[in-house]
């Protein structure tokens, strides 16, 4: 009985080294990330890590069942000391390659603000030249790797070994009494270990919503852990239906039913519509009193419908593409392209202005598959896609990602003249993405800034200028409405912006250089609100299926957002945010 109890007493060691792994790990998390989090106290910080210790049994649990129960059944086969070795080979792989997402994700938050979960993979399997560009994650962010390299050299250093190990077994002369206690002590064990594997008593299991009991909802990603929400988002693509209200109060509450009514004459003016990749606000100086990375931004804005009250719907390039060319927001875990809606039948911006005559196209130097963007724009009735395959000379490559956005906006340009009017076309830089690459001839032209990316956002604002240069001297030029405006915000600095709501300030401008449209208008607008926008501009008639609103709508006063379990709406004077219940 006594060396049953020997290893009962290890099993408790082991566990509590795996929930010291997991807690450094937080720390890790914690530290890269620390800006972002609003702690206001020791005791707000320590309920977060206390109530952190939760999620970590919750995987513990799951994924360390089996050498829980090998611990805990009854033999005296367990002091043989390949038997153990072979514990200790599964504690450190299985657990350090679990605990590898919480590192993966110290960096990778940076760009999400989420904790990530299966649809990272999704993503992957997606975006066909993710996996070419690990090298460049890995050459980046090194450090990471080696601060978890040697957490698992310590872990494995530190774990608590069988002081007395055999070659061979004896023979097991337990009396019958020690047996019912050692089976019971069993039963007890892998008992708690279920109930560790729910993390709740209560009917439903521990979920990614409950952190919202112990801290706020800007904190709750430390709270989590990478592996938690993966295993918790695994098949949860489709959205759960519920009933808030009767059914014949929903269209009066909310109806995405547009119908646009015009007195005027459609007018088939060309369509651009520019998406700067992490355009932040907070990297607009025209926004923060000229204090910022966009030059010809600024000059731009001066001539342009503004609206300094715009945010995105995502944290996602891939959350990006649907809700401005759909109008379709992201609000589930899974990105709506990589979810079981994305073959839904749907109508965008190309689709819509097709029956009007438009030819529609997509431009991004990414190479082809990115994200899966070839894909969704032609189900999404968009004639041409062109990527890095179409471009004409791979000498612009940047060496990762794509092709740089100078030479690519000029092919863009070349591209349109060549296409017959009416059109509408949406174009996707590229540069100012990690790993934030600037052509060789123009290293050290722009402010290096306090964060990687402002010299590339410096050069992204440079190509931007160089196209509206090249593209006026064209006669489709003043016959076009462009709209300008960022796919998602990268890394922040300032407390104005990163916060929960700053997190998804991004410009959106409207610029028709043969029209007199020019203001700065402080609504609350949104993604989704430019596909409405563009057909009420346009005097379009007919009634379409929209969760977004025109600009020219008074009633549009507000933006909603999904992360962390957490829906929230912004509007002109409050922040409401909701855990779905």
């Amino acid at each position: 009985m006594d060396r049953y109890l020997t290893h009962i007493r290890l099993l408790f060691y082991r566990l509590v080294l795996l929930i010291l792994l997991f807690t450094i790990s937080r720390i890790v998390f914690h530290l890269f990330n620390g800006a972002y989090f609003q702690i206001e106290s020791f005791h707000d910080l320590f309920k977060i890590y206390f109530f952190g210790i939760k999620y970590d049994v919750v995987i513990i649990a799951i994924l360390n069942a089996l050498f829980i129960l090998v611990h805990a059944i009854p033999g005296n086969f367990k002091d043989l000391e390949i038997y153990q070795k072979a514990l200790k080979v599964y504690f450190v792989i299985v657990n350090g390659l679990t605990v590898s997402l919480n590192f993966i994700d110290a960096k990778y938050f940076d760009f999400t603000n989420k904790r990530s979960g299966t649809d990272l993979f999704k993503l992957m399997n997606t975006s066909e030249d993710l996996w070419q560009l690990i090298p460049l994650f890995i050459k980046d962010y090194w450090y990471l790797i080696l601060i978890w390299v040697i957490t698992l050299i310590v872990v494995w250093k530190v774990y608590p070994e069988l002081k007395q190990k055999t070659t061979k077994t004896t023979q097991d002369k337990t009396s019958k009494k020690h047996q019912i206690l050692q089976l019971a002590i069993l039963i007890l064990i892998m008992g708690l270990t279920f109930l560790g594997a729910r993390g709740s008593l209560k009917l439903k299991p521990l979920r990614a919503i409950n952190a919202i009991e112990y801290t706020s909802a800007q904190n709750i990603p430390l709270v989590l852990n990478t592996p938690f929400t993966m295993i918790k988002s695994v098949n949860k693509d489709a959205l759960e239906e519920v009933s808030f209200f009767k059914k014949e109060d929903i269209n009066v509450l909310f109806n995405p039913e547009r119908n646009f009514v015009s007195k005027a004459d459609f007018s088939a003016k060309n369509i651009v519509i520019i998406i700067m990749e992490s355009f932040a606000s907070e990297y607009i100086g025209a926004f923060n009193n000229g204090n910022g990375y966009t030059h010809y931004l600024d000059t731009l804005i001066q001539k342009s419908l503004v609206f300094p009250n715009a945010f995105a719907n995502g944290k996602k390039s891939i959350e990006a593409v649907p809700s401005i060319l759909l109008g379709i927001p992201s609000l589930m875990d899974n990105p709506y392209l990589t979810s079981t809606y994305a073959t839904n039948n749907v109508r965008s911006i190309a689709t819509i202005l097709k029956e009007k005559g438009y030819s529609g196209s997509f431009f991004h130097g990414g190479k082809n598959g990115t994200m899966g963007f070839d894909k969704f724009v032609k189900f999404a009735g968009f004639d041409a896609y062109f990527g890095l395959n179409e471009y004409p000379s791979k000498k612009d490559f940047d060496g990762g990602w794509g092709i740089y956005d100078e030479p690519f906006f000029k092919f863009f340009t070349d591209e349109l003249n060549q296409m017959q009017e009416p059109f509408v076309s949406c174009f996707f830089s590229l540069s100012s993405h990690h790993p934030y690459h600037v052509p060789r001839e123009f290293e050290n032209q722009f402010q290096k800034g306090t964060l990687n990316i402002h010299e590339s956002i410096g050069y992204a604002d440079y190509a931007l200028h160089t196209f509206f240069e090249y593209a006026q001297q064209f006669n489709w030029f003043n016959n076009t409405l462009f709209i300008i405006t960022a796919d998602h915000t990268a890394q922040l600095e300032t407390k104005y912006y990163n916060n929960s709501v700053g997190n998804y300030r991004i410009p959106i401008i409207f610029y028709a250089p043969g029209d007199s449209i020019s203001g700065i208008d402080s609504t609350v607008t949104q993604q989704i609100d430019i596909l409405p926008s563009i057909l009420n501009y346009l005097n379009y008639e007919g009634t379409e299926v929209l969760f977004g609103q025109s600009v020219w709508d008074t009633d549009s006063i507000y933006t909603v957002n999904y992360k962390n379990g957490i829906y929230q709406l912004i509007d002109s004077e409050y922040v409401i945010q909701f855990d779905g219940k």
